[in-house]
């Protein structure tokens, strides 16, 4: 089953956590950096409550495209993933610590997958 959860929406964008049968890889890591590091858990909503708000940061230091219709959000060593839906949504689908210079492969790959399930449950 898919659902999507809110967790921030604005004037420009819903931004939801994507949940697929029952796991919601996105809260379950914000719910862990809750609790391991609350600057960044405050610094990574922050930046999720402004792109609702005002649209996503034209920084590439906060928001870039990776690949295949696959974004990131980026607060210091958190990496958001995410894609766009028609309607201003905006879907995340999990979250990783940063791990050397570029987002993994693997990573983008996981969120290609999520994206993939989201379509197809829809």
């Amino acid at each position: 089953m898919i659902e999507l959860i809110e967790m921030r929406t604005g004037r420009t964008f819903s931004i939801n956590a994507l949940s697929v049968d029952g796991t919601c890889y996105t809260l379950d890591f914000l719910d862990s950096l809750e609790k391991t590091d609350p600057n960044e858990h405050t610094g990574i909503f922050t930046l999720l409550s402004s792109s609702a708000e005002n649209g996503t940061p034209k920084n590439p230091e906060k928001c870039r495209h990776l690949r295949d219709d696959i974004y990131e959000f980026k607060h210091k060593h958190i990496r958001l993933l995410f894609f766009y839906q028609p309607g201003y949504i905006i879907i995340c689908t999990h979250g990783v610590w940063k791990q050397g210079q570029r987002t993994r492969p693997k990573e983008i790959d996981k969120a290609k997958a999520l994206k993939k399930k989201y379509l197809e449950g829809i």
